[in-house]
């Protein structure tokens, strides 16, 4: 019997990594084009960099919200791919796609007013002028960013996870080619910094798009899922009530991430730029981080299907052990590689030296933040709803906005004091979600339970009845 047992739990780890690596490799391709952007803009010029940042922390923080309202997708058709109810996969991804249309167009309309929300925060006049025109022009991208979003989810779902791997590799290289364009102003083009990387970013996401309809519509085996799909409602309300949770949840990390670039603004411009290339590596372990988390909410979700509580506290028990060595192995070779990666970022000599004397901390912070997007996944997965948006509320309002401030403006701490409400808002994050994983668990075991006692006095009720 322990035999089994332990044959069960490698299938389930091998099939969490052959799920994760394409997912993994997905999400750090789309980061690649951050990391390249940064460097490329990063040696044109420092400011260009600090405007491009600060109008990404608007944009993705928006992003993010919307991402997460589409997020019901991946989850219900994961529940329905458990069931074989294929047709029903095809249904999800089919009523997904106006929804994100309509979310894209409001995203369009809060981003065209870029100026007037950098001028709120009293940002300089020209730091909220060159940000909010960057980010006029990346609102353009977000409904090819949420109909791919819709394509992707689904795809993920029906484990066809190799696809968009391949599609994101392909984008990377057009990005490259792009940038090398329209930042530098290759070809006889005039050199436009920012503006130049957010008009390479719009024209590598409407190619990705483009790509994956073309290919879902020619490929027999996706086709089995959607030519006969009809658009039916019925579950639409628990897929946006998955979304407006995962929305929130995502959309309240972001917010406090967004919030510390508004509070580093008031620093300076070079402390933006050094905290930007923080986030260029953050964002790489927290999408490796969100590809090993949605591989295991699609197997958690297919196992909620089956009703099978086990195999699901297995698959995320399995997903947290992968993420945690994959993070630490990463977090080693980027504090033992440190110089030649921030070499990579600035030839500037004070923001390189900066970098390097805040990297203990922002790599204690770095690894609990990673391992919690793995966590906060899995709870998704797992199908909870509002517990994710509560903590992030309460612990990004109250503990390390608060906290951030304090250190870095009143106590005079600067980037240092940042980082410090970083790594201690992170790690809270991590105990509070760990504590909800084994909670659910057992309530999932003891339900399990009733429901057998229960079903069981119901046989024998029926019996005791025919008997007499």
């Amino acid at each position: 019997m322990f035999s089994i047992k332990k044959l069960c739990i490698r299938d389930n780890f091998i099939k969490i990594l052959k799920l994760s690596i394409p997912l993994i490799l997905t999400g750090a391709s789309l980061e690649l084009m951050g990391i390249t952007d940064s460097i490329m803009l990063g040696r044109f010029d420092t400011k260009e960099l600090a405007y491009y940042t600060l109008s990404n922390s608007i944009f993705y923080l928006i992003l993010e919200i919307c991402l997460g309202l589409l997020l019901g997708t991946l989850i219900l058709s994961s529940e329905a791919f458990g069931k074989k109810k294929f047709s029903k996969c095809g249904c999800i991804l089919k009523r997904s796609i106006p929804y994100a249309i309509f979310i894209s167009l409001i995203s369009i309309i809060i981003c065209s007013q870029g100026t007037y929300i950098f001028g709120l925060t009293k940002q300089t006049y020209l730091v909220a002028k060159k940000s909010g025109e960057i980010l006029s022009i990346m609102g353009l991208i977000t409904p090819a960013m949420l109909i791919y979003g819709c394509y992707i989810y689904f795809l993920d779902s029906i484990e066809q996870v190799k696809i968009p791997m391949i599609i994101s590799f392909i984008t990377n290289i057009l990005n490259i080619i792009c940038n090398w364009i329209f930042i530098y102003g290759a070809f006889g083009f005039e050199p436009m910094g920012a503006i130049g990387c957010a008009i390479s970013t719009l024209i590598s996401s409407y190619l990705s798009l483009i790509i994956i309809i073309t290919h879902s519509k020619q490929n027999k085996h996706i086709l089995k899922f959607i030519r006969k799909a009809k658009i039916n409602n019925k579950d639409m309300k628990r897929q946006k009530e998955l979304g407006y949770a995962a929305g929130i949840s995502m959309g309240l990390e972001e917010t406090s991430i967004t919030l510390l670039f508004i509070i580093i603004g008031w620093i300076g411009t070079n402390e933006l730029s050094i905290f930007g290339i923080y986030y260029t590596i953050i964002c790489i372990l927290f999408m490796m981080s969100r590809g090993i988390g949605q591989a295991a909410a699609i197997m958690i979700g297919a196992y909620h299907g089956k009703k099978n509580y086990h195999a699901s506290f297995m698959s995320g028990t399995n997903s947290l052990v992968i993420s945690i060595i994959i993070n630490l192995l990463f977090i080693i070779i980027i504090y033992q590689f440190s110089h030649h990666i921030y070499g990579f970022y600035t030839t500037d000599k004070i923001i390189y030296n900066t970098l390097i004397s805040l990297t203990p901390i922002f790599l204690c912070g770095l690894l609990f933040d990673s391992i919690q997007t793995t966590l906060a996944n899995i709870l998704r997965g797992r199908g909870e709803t509002w517990f994710l948006s509560y903590i992030q509320f309460g612990i990004s309002n109250f503990i390390m906005l608060p906290t951030a401030y304090i250190l870095a403006i009143s106590y005079h701490l600067g980037l240092k004091g940042i980082l410090i409400s970083y790594a201690i808002t992170t790690t809270m994050l991590f105990c509070a979600q760990i504590t909800r994983f084994i909670y659910l668990h057992k309530k999932d075991i003891n339900n399990s339970i009733l429901r057998r006692i229960l079903y069981r006095l119901k046989i024998h009720n029926k019996f005791y009845s025919f008997t007499k």
